[in-house]
């Protein structure tokens, strides 16, 4: 095991020279970041970041918008940490934009609250099929990196008494029913007691599939898959999620150590929330006790609430804002505090 120990430690990068609020997602590859903790090399307070040896398709071909809905739905309103390059000149792309690898909050039962260092939304993009690795060589950073650290193939294979993972759950980002045309997102929770590496598989079943299993997303390491809905989902459909660990004994990639399904209905027409006629867009589908004022506010994009004289709060459109009575309102209609203004 002290290779595996050691892995990660010559792998990562350095995710702790600037850190921020996600206020507008350019694209796929492309943000704005309101920062909060500088670097030197930061000059302004909404810093504009290109994620490092990746490309996302262009918003003029079909699949642009598709990446721009996933990184959008990742990571606005979140807050993320960057590794900016060390070689470019000021850590700068020829357009001015912060170039850096981009890591995320650790979403594991154990890890909780602390940073994603094996897993950045380089990666992720990547993983999901809305980006391709360009490996440019006048940077600090090595893509192949980030799939080096804590994968299978990096840890021995004979280890006794090895336990299978087990599923704690499989959420959607947004509550049944939905209307057509939304994209969700569902994280799969896992946990393996022996700390081994987690590959999931997503599968649907409904309308579309024909009313048998399907697999959606392929094994990967990303816990993360996004749905973009479409006419021929219109209905009940089930989602599945399998996990294996690819350990001795257990599930190859034809089985599973463990599965969770959950059922989603897709609608044809708008369902009446709280959040107005067009529903769907925050976390809950059961009315706000405030929609046009309260102490808290949110946005339809994200699944954070904030003090109105928040700073990521100002840049919400008055559109996208959802008002809250209070925090236990806010609360129950699935959303989180915001890190940075720290309402109750």
């Amino acid at each position: 095991m002290v290779l595996a120990s050691l892995l990660p430690i010559l792998a990562l990068g350095a995710p702790y020279e600037a850190s921020g609020i996600v206020t507008n997602v350019v694209d796929g590859d492309t943000f704005d970041l309101r920062i909060d903790k500088t670097d030197p090399r930061i000059i302004y307070e909404i810093e504009r970041v290109r994620l490092a040896d990746v490309d996302s398709p262009e918003m003029r071909t079909p699949e642009g918008p598709l990446a721009k809905a996933y990184s959008t739905e990742i990571l606005l309103g979140q807050r993320v940490w960057l590794d900016i390059d060390d070689r470019s000149k000021d850590g700068r792309d020829p357009y001015e934009r912060l170039l850096a690898v981009v890591y995320l909050e650790d979403l594991n039962e154990t890890t909780n609250g602390t940073i994603n260092i094996t897993h950045p939304f380089n990666r992720l993009l990547v993983d999901a099929g809305h980006a391709v690795i360009k490996n440019f060589t006048d940077n600090e950073f090595n893509p192949d990196e980030w799939w080096m650290v804590g994968e299978t193939d990096c840890i021995p294979a004979e280890i006794s008494g090895n336990q299978r993972p087990s599923i704690i759950s499989l959420d959607p980002n947004k509550v049944s029913p939905q209307r057509v045309g939304e994209s969700i997102i569902f994280t799969a929770r896992a946990n393996d007691a022996d700390g081994d590496p987690i590959h999931y598989q997503f599968w649907q079943n409904g309308p579309a599939t024909g009313g048998v299993w399907r697999i959606v997303r392929p094994w990967g390491v990303t816990n993360i898959w996004m749905k973009s809905t479409s006419s021929s989902d219109i209905g009940s459909n089930q989602f599945r999620v399998w996990v294996r660990d690819g350990r001795p004994g257990h599930a190859d990639e034809n089985n599973f150590d463990d599965e969770e399904v959950i059922s989603f209905l897709i609608t044809s027409s708008a369902i009446t929330t709280g959040f107005g006629s067009s529903g769907g867009g925050g976390p809950s589908a059961t009315p706000a006790s405030s929609v046009s004022g309260g102490p808290f506010v949110g946005s339809r994009n994200s699944d954070v609430y904030h003090y109105p004289s928040c700073s990521s709060a100002k840049q919400i459109k008055s559109s996208n804002q959802v008002w809250f009575s209070s925090s236990a309102d806010a609360r129950a209609h699935g959303y989180r505090p915001c890190s940075k203004c720290r309402p109750p």
